[in-house]
């Protein structure tokens, strides 16, 4: 049982913030119908992506602590460790 909560908190977590991304976002203005027979993309293909800017995001990695995740614990540090080393721009808090 508790591997099934490990496993559906975070395919829940996921889907509520993707549900609520979806709610925030203007609704996809209509396409012309000569710009779809151009090669061009539908509008409503583009709304499930918003346009990106240059901000600022904080991304937290909590690793779960149990006596008996300490490889796993180790490897999850390792590789996000790495990350931060190769590109400048991460920093570690």
């Amino acid at each position: 049982m508790r591997n099934w909560l490990v496993l559906l908190c975070p395919c829940l977590l996921g889907a509520a913030l993707h549900l609520w991304l979806r709610l925030r976002s203007p609704p996809p203005a209509c396409a012309s119908p000569s710009s779809s027979s151009s090669g061009a993309v539908p509008a409503d293909q583009l709304a499930s992506f918003p346009q990106w800017k240059s901000r600022h995001y904080d991304v937290v990695v909590g690793v779960l602590s149990a006596r008996s995740n300490h490889e796993l614990r180790n490897v999850i540090r390792s590789t996000w460790l790495k990350h931060l080393k190769q590109h400048p721009e991460l920093s570690q808090r």
